[in-house]
Parts: C-alpha cells; sequence; structure tokens
C-alpha cells in the first residue's frame, strides 16, 4: 500500500469524504459495541481456551497406560439398604442416612442398571414395575421400600437359583440423554451401547480375584480391578474383589448363624472401548459398573426362610483410550499460525484505514469501526482453513468433555463454582466448530448457482455464523430427565475369559459413535433451524443477503471473501438489502462506473479497503496474478475512473454510451495505483 504518484487521481465529486462517510452509514453505539465484542472474543480465543490438551486435565484424567486414562469415577456408593421388621414394615437407609423412598434413577436411567436390568428381562423375574423396563413411563420419581424390596428379593432369588449354570449375557442398550436426540423424530438415529454382564454368587466371603482361585471374573483380568490405581482420591479404596469380600464379611459376622442366611449377588457389567470418530483424535472410552445385591434371610427350617435384609451397593467407573496429547504440536501449530495470520490482518486493516483516512487516528478508527466485523473474521479462507482443520482434530476430545461435565453419580449433580468454570471453558471450545460452519457455508455458497448475480454476491449476514455456533450448544446438553437405557437385544453366552479379553482391547467394526464432526453437523443444522425460525418472529426476513460489490472485487478477488454478507443482522435492516438488490439489476452508466448515492459510495470504498488489506489477496496479487486496471477519462465531467474491465467489455453492458462517454487514459496494474485511488476502483 505505497503511495506513488501515477497519472491523474479520481476527481472530487465522486471520492467521498470522511463527512460522508460517518452521515451515509451512521456509526451507532450498537454498532461500536457488536464490532468490539467480536473482535474482543476473536483475540481472546486462545487466551480463554488454550491452543489445545499438552496434557489432560490432572483433576479429571489419570493416567494408567501409556494411552489410557481413568476419566470417570471410580466411585463407589451405597445405593440403599432396607430391612423388614417383625411387624412386616420396612425401613431404608443410604449408607448412614435414612430413606423413606428410592429413587426411579437408580434402576430406570442410571447406566449401573442396565446390567441388572438386562439379567431381568433375560430370565422374566417378577415383581420388578414395568415402567422400570420401559414398558411405560413413570408416573413418578420415586419406588416405595416395599416394591424395591421385592425386586431385590426376587433378582437375588432368581440368580441364586442359576448358580450352578452361566449366567452372561451380550446386551445392546440404548443411550439417550441429549437435547439433540430427544429432539429426533425417530429412535432409528438413537445411540446404541454393547455391554458384557456376568453375574456370579458369593455364599461365604472371599477375594473373587485371588490368584488361586480357578475361576475368576472378568474385571479382575482388567484396569478396574484395583481403585487405587485409577484414582485414590476419589475411590477411597484399592481393590474391588477385597472390598467386596470385607463387606461380605461384615455382613456375615453381624448375623446369627443358627438362624440366619445371607448370600450376595454380584453382576459385573462393562462396555466396548467404542470408538468416538469425527475428528483425527483416537477416543475410546469404556464405562465399567459392578452392582451387589446383599440378602440376608432368617429360617427357621433349611426351607423356610423369609428375607429380612437386602442391600444394593455400586461400582462404578470410567476409561479413556485416546492420542489427544499427541496431535497437540499440530493443533497447536494451526491455531498459532492463524491467529497470528488474523491479528496481522486486523493491523492491516486498521493501517489501510489510517491511510484512506489521510492518516488520522480518529477518522481511520470510524471507517475501521464501520467495516463489518464478520466480513474480516470470516472472510479469508486461508484462517478459517487452519481453524477448521485444527477443530477437526481435537473436536472428539473436547466434546467427550463437554459430555463428561453433565455426567452424574446415581442421578446427583454436584455444581461447584470449579464446575461452572470447567463447562464454560468447555464450551467456549465448543463455539470453535464455528470454523467448520464458516467452511462450510463457503462452499455450499460457491456451488450455488445464483450465488452471483452481476455484482451482487450472496452470503449470510453477519452474526449468523457464531449465533448458529452459539445455539448448538443448547442441543449438546445432557438433561436426565430425558435419558434413556432401555435394553434393545440381549443375549446368553458361554462365559470365556479368552472372549472377555478380546473384547476389552476392541469392539465390533460397526460398534461406533458418530461424534466429533458428524455431531457438528448434526447440531449446526438443527440450530439453523431454530435460529431461522426465531428470526421469523422477531421480523428478520432473511438469514442470507446480498452484498452489492465493487467489478475490482468480481475481477480481482475471491468470491468466498464476502461469504458473509456486507449486511449485517442487528444492525442493518431489511430494507437496505431489497435496495442493494434492486441496484445490482439496473445498468445504468453512473453504476457501471461509479455509484452514485452516499450509502452506496461509503460502502464501495470500504469493500475495497477490506478485500485489499487482506495478506493473502495482496500477496497473489503482488507475486502471481497481474490486476490489469483500464485507466478511463469522463468526456462529460473530466473524470478519471480507475476499471477492471475493457472498454471492449463495457459495450456489453452499453454499447451506446460508453464510446461517446469513455475514453482510454492508459493501462495500469491494481497495485501500481497509489492507495488513494486504489480503494476508489470500481
Amino acid at each position: 500500500m505505497h503511495e506513488q504518484a501515477r497519472g491523474p487521481s479520481l476527481s472530487a465529486p465522486h471520492a467521498p469524504s470522511l463527512e460522508t462517510l460517518a452521515a451515509s452509514i451512521p456509526l451507532t453505539w450498537r454498532r461500536i459495541l457488536l464490532a468490539l465484542l467480536s473482535y474482543g472474543l476473536f483475540f481472546t480465543d486462545i487466551p480463554r481456551s488454550g491452543y489445545g490438551f499438552a496434557t489432560l486435565p490432572a483433576d479429571t484424567f489419570n493416567r494408567i497406560q501409556e494411552s489410557v486414562y481413568s476419566y470417570w469415577g471410580p466411585y463407589n456408593y451405597p445405593v440403599m439398604r432396607i430391612n423388614r421388621t417383625r411387624s412386616g414394615a420396612f425401613t431404608g437407609a443410604i449408607g448412614v442416612k435414612p430413606a423413606a423412598v428410592a429413587t426411579v434413577w437408580s434402576y430406570r436411567s442410571d447406566t449401573c442398571s442396565v446390567g441388572l436390568r438386562a439379567l431381568v428381562q433375560h430370565y422374566g423375574i417378577l415383581g420388578w414395575d414395568p415402567c422400570l423396563l420401559y414398558a411405560h413411563a413413570c408416573m413418578n420419581v420415586s419406588l416405595d421400600l416395599a416394591t424395591v424390596f421385592t425386586m431385590l428379593d426376587n433378582s437375588v432369588a432368581s440368580l441364586v437359583s442359576r448358580e450352578s449354570q452361566p449366567t452372561a449375557l451380550r446386551v445392546e442398550s440404548f443411550y439417550k440423554d441429549k437435547v439433540h436426540e430427544a429432539l429426533a423424530p425417530t429412535d432409528a438415529v438413537m445411540e446404541h451401547e454393547f455391554r458384557s454382564v456376568q453375574a456370579y454368587v458369593m455364599h461365604s466371603a472371599y477375594d473373587a480375584c485371588h490368584a488361586l482361585r480357578a475361576i475368576r471374573p472378568n474385571f479382575c483380568e482388567q484396569s478396574q480391578a484395583d481403585y487405587s490405581t485409577l484414582s485414590a482420591p476419589r475411590a477411597g479404596i484399592g481393590r474391588v474383589s477385597q472390598h467386596i469380600q470385607k463387606r461380605f464379611a461384615l455382613a456375615l459376622a453381624a448375623l446369627d448363624s443358627s438362624t440366619q442366611v445371607a448370600e450376595m449377588v454380584v453382576i459385573e457389567s462393562g462396555a466396548d472401548f467404542r470408538p468416538w470418530i469425527g475428528g483425527m483424535a483416537i477416543v475410546r472410552p469404556r464405562n465399567f459398573d459392578i452392582v451387589t445385591l446383599l440378602r440376608v434371610r432368617n429360617c427357621s427350617t433349611p426351607r423356610a426362610c423369609t428375607t429380612v435384609s437386602v442391600d444394593d451397593y455400586r461400582y462404578e467407573g470410567g476409561l479413556l483410550n485416546t492420542n489427544t496429547v499427541n496431535t497437540y504440536r499440530a493443533v497447536r501449530c494451526l491455531r498459532f499460525v492463524g491467529q497470528l495470520y488474523n491479528i496481522i490482518r486486523v493491523g492491516v486493516l486498521f493501517y489501510g484505514c489510517y491511510l484512506a483516512a489521510s492518516r488520522r487516528y480518529r477518522p481511520a478508527l470510524g471507517c475501521f469501526l464501520r467495516i463489518p466485523a464478520q466480513v474480516i473474521i470470516y472472510g479469508s479462507w486461508f484462517p478459517v482453513l487452519l481453524f477448521a482443520m485444527a477443530h477437526a482434530m481435537d473436536a472428539p476430545f473436547v466434546y467427550l468433555l463437554v459430555y463428561r461435565a453433565f455426567s452424574s453419580v446415581n442421578g446427583n449433580l454436584v455444581i461447584t463454582t470449579d464446575y461452572i468454570y470447567f463447562v464454560l471453558t468447555m464450551l467456549s471450545c465448543h463455539m470453535r466448530n464455528v470454523w467448520v460452519l464458516s467452511l462450510l457455508t463457503k462452499g455450499l455458497l460457491l456451488a450455488a448457482r445464483d450465488h452471483r448475480r452481476g455484482q451482487a454476491i450472496l452470503g449470510f449476514r453477519g452474526y449468523v455464523l457464531p449465533l448458529v455456533s452459539f445455539c448448538s450448544i443448547g442441543f449438546e446438553i445432557r438433561l436426565l430427565s430425558i435419558r434413556n437405557t432401555d435394553i434393545v437385544r440381549h443375549a446368553a453366552m458361554a462365559p470365556s475369559a479368552n472372549v472377555a479379553a478380546i473384547r476389552y482391547l476392541h469392539t465390533l467394526p460397526s460398534n461406533v459413535r458418530y461424534w466429533g464432526l458428524f455431531l457438528d453437523l448434526r447440531c449446526l443444522l438443527m440450530a439453523f433451524l431454530c435460529l431461522h425460525i426465531a428470526l421469523r418472529f422477531l421480523r428478520v426476513n432473511v438469514v442470507r443477503a446480498r452484498s452489492l460489490v465493487p467489478y475490482a472485487v468480481t475481477s480481482y478477488c475471491s468470491s468466498s471473501m464476502f461469504s458473509t454478507s456486507w449486511n449485517t443482522l442487528f444492525v442493518d435492516k431489511d430494507a437496505s438489502t431489497v435496495s442493494m438488490h434492486k441496484m445490482a439489476t439496473q445498468s445504468a452508466v453512473a453504476n457501471l462506473l461509479y455509484p452514485s448515492g452516499g450509502r452506496r459510495q461509503a460502502e464501495h470504498v470500504l469493500m475495497n479497503v477490506a478485500w485489499m488489506t487482506d495478506p493473502i489477496e495482496y500477496m497473489a496479487h503482488a507475486l502471481w496474478w497481474t490486476s490489469t486496471v483500464f485507466v478511463y477519462k469522463d468526456s462529460r465531467s473530466g473524470c478519471v475512473y480507475y476499471h477492471p474491465l475493457s472498454l471492449q467489455e463495457l459495450r456489453t453492458h452499453d454499447d451506446d454510451e460508453m464510446d461517446n462517454i469513455l475514453s482510454v487514459v492508459r493501462k495500469d496494474t491494481l497495485l501500481s495505483l497509489r492507495w488513494s485511488d486504489r480503494i476508489y476502483t470500481c
């Protein structure tokens, strides 16, 4: 952007002064605040959310192998203990706290209930409320103690009677708890989860994972066998089998051995390491849980026993196999280069405004703020591509963190200040899908047949893209009230330690979760439709608008630069779009050479400033492209015009007048013009 003098300059009547700019495009407080907010969020994205994940958050992820982490729990907790008195009344407790009812969540929605419900359905165990098996909706959120007592008593009795037979199942269940899943018109696209379920019965206290035992539970050979290696502060226990042994031993010690007996049913359930695809980072989470049902009976004779106590105690946690930290260098490089480019781009833009304002800072700032921020932020394809690639690399893990933020233990979500900060940070990272949306809209607009009509280029109105991205967050929130873990299929299988080990390492090829970019596409589409409807109610009739651009834009500049329309939501009214469209269809010589009218003149200059200060565009014209400019003189007024079209091309628009009005002064190149002339190119 140099200032060498090359021939006559554009005459004053056609060069809008800064006062004209201010009068034709009012610099309102709304425009100023939206511009400052946009640039502020834009430049603080990396300081707020970081480049990526050089290491995984230590308070959430505990590394147990090279690429395997404990990311959920592990937890161990009592669910319900119910005693029946001699009078037949029931008393309940959760740990040491008395409880008058049990929650429906624990036996219907909780993932820890999947294995238990699968056994109930497979063996037809009686006494369970049909609503807990998803036969119909549950009318209440709680269950009376008598119902739960009967359910658990029957479950233990049924499984004890089958202890000589294999009780291993392969289970497929729904996993629905996100808003976008609740709004889906069919369950055909609902997430399914595969689990292996196995139960065994204990009549005496022993360590089921002891090395000398011939038959051991599957979890004994897996990472979750010892909670102290996963996350000791959260678990508070060591080996799970020893903790189960200790609890059962304490229960047996409290019995009257002459009249009372006790059995414990242990149900272990583990999901596969399931790939969550939709990005370059590998993300394979796996949930596991153990449900222990302890039953105490009074027996006057070996065959005349009455159950007097049942106890439900659970263990759960989650493992994650991921290589996210290995992608950090590439992600950091992409985001650093993209952010550096944008800083340079905005700096050069302000310098261009400074030169256009005759090197005066206050008018330059006014010129800068009148250029829609969204055109600058989402205009250049280069940083958009870099940011979209970076998002594609770590999106699966970022969305796993968002998913993890809404996880709860037994349906109880604990909200703290740290939790709120964590959620807000993750949601801030989530909005990086706006770069994917921007790249997608550029492709869609370029592929559209009516993308360009004359000098009118179709684009999405400013602030539509970030609004859609922001609204898409709501569709990925998990809600306890819509949790659905219904059993879809269950089948018996022969217990096998070898098969269990294989399933621990591998899952079915088709058992994938469409995550990352796939989740972006679904939620962004739903957010766009909802936003479009909402804007209609606000009397915003169009989310796309045509920018009436100079001939220099359509001749020299990439049309994707204006994939975000110059017309902006909340600032420009729809009427401006209509008037611009009408002007785009006119063929008057005044509009063909240089626009008339204050606002149109101002927008013409500002558009040239916007695209000519883009570093990629500047380097392309400086190094590779020869951008020819024809210098014309108007015989009527003596004005000089800089136009990208030759006289022969201009004749196609108005054959009768061009030869009489214009005469060619010379041919030049765009970059050889001084800046004060270049920005007035037709």
